[in-house]
């Protein structure tokens, strides 16, 4: 399944490379530099998948997520967009671990799934893209460094039991997650459709309400405090 799931990955940037063109670009380096701004509107469907859930291993557990959103992209500010985007989180868990009695134990490794759904917002801060447009570096689709204050809140659809939870979702158990954080990232064209999107997230704390109520905590755990997150980008003209 991993092995699959990470060679699909790899065929999917692989083919947005194969299909770049080579261009060359001519900014008119004249102009006033407050004049220089970002794209007015961005709008497409990104497929990602985030390294610390793989690289790390917690309670015998291993991670495979896969994103796919749908994203939009608004300009507020010369510099500064609105990155708001929907959609589907794909988790493959693959674990030796189980409890009972509250007690834990290690058993035959098993691979569950669990889907959930995603909608966040993010204020990002295009950095340098002024200096990357007066030295004819690529700017399309707001290419280069970027900084960001992520907003996100998720909420699950399907959980198959694995050792954490040893129930099939109910409507009862319905749970909310909202997650604050800062991003730093790159973005890098191929050519007018395809780019690649590369970035690390720092989430400090995170809010939670389910049917008891709402609760406030401060992660502890290094995957929910941190995503390095790698996507492909197919953007609409």
């Amino acid at each position: 399944m991993y092995k699959r799931l990470c060679l699909f990955a790899m065929l999917l940037l692989g083919a947005a490379t194969v299909s770049a063109q080579q261009e060359i670009y001519f900014n008119d380096t004249n102009v006033n530099t407050k004049d220089i701004q970002i794209e007015k509107s961005i709008q497409g469907v990104s497929i990602g998948t985030e390294g610390v859930d793989m690289l790390t291993r917690e309670y015998n557990k291993l991670s495979f997520p896969v994103y796919v959103h749908y994203f939009r992209e608004d300009r507020i500010a010369p510099t500064l967009s609105m990155h708001t985007f929907a959609g589907l989180k794909n988790g493959f868990d693959h674990t030796r671990v189980f409890y009972i009695d509250g007690e834990a134990n290690v058993g035959p490794a098993h691979t569950y799934y669990n889907l959930s759904a995603h909608v966040g917002t993010e204020l990002r801060w295009h950095v340098g893209l002024r200096t990357r447009y007066l030295k004819n570096k690529l700017t399309c689709h707001n290419d280069g460094w970027f900084l960001a204050v992520p907003i996100e809140l998720q909420t699950p659809l399907l959980h198959q039991p694995d050792g954490f939870w040893a129930q099939q979702w109910r409507p009862d158990m319905f749970t909310l997650q909202a997650n604050v954080g800062i991003k730093a990232g790159y973005t890098h064209s191929f050519n007018a459709h395809w780019l690649m999107e590369v970035s690390a997230q720092y989430t400090p704390f995170g809010f939670y309400f389910d049917r008891y109520g709402a609760d406030f905590s401060f992660h502890d755990r290094l995957r929910d405090m941190f995503r390095l997150e790698l996507k492909a980008v197919y953007v609409f003209k």
